[in-house]
């Protein structure tokens, strides 16, 4: 199971954008795969 924060930020457009916040570089690749924003996490 991978350790990740996944936070929902609200802008002005809709719908609200969604992040994952994470180290696992491997978790980050296949994110980026599948075209869905992430952050490293602190």
């Amino acid at each position: 199971m991978h350790n990740a924060l996944v936070s929902i930020r609200r802008s002005h457009t809709y719908p609200p954008a969604i992040y994952v916040a994470t180290r696992d570089i491997n978790l980050q690749t296949k994110l980026a795969a599948v075209g869905l924003p992430f952050i490293e996490a602190p």
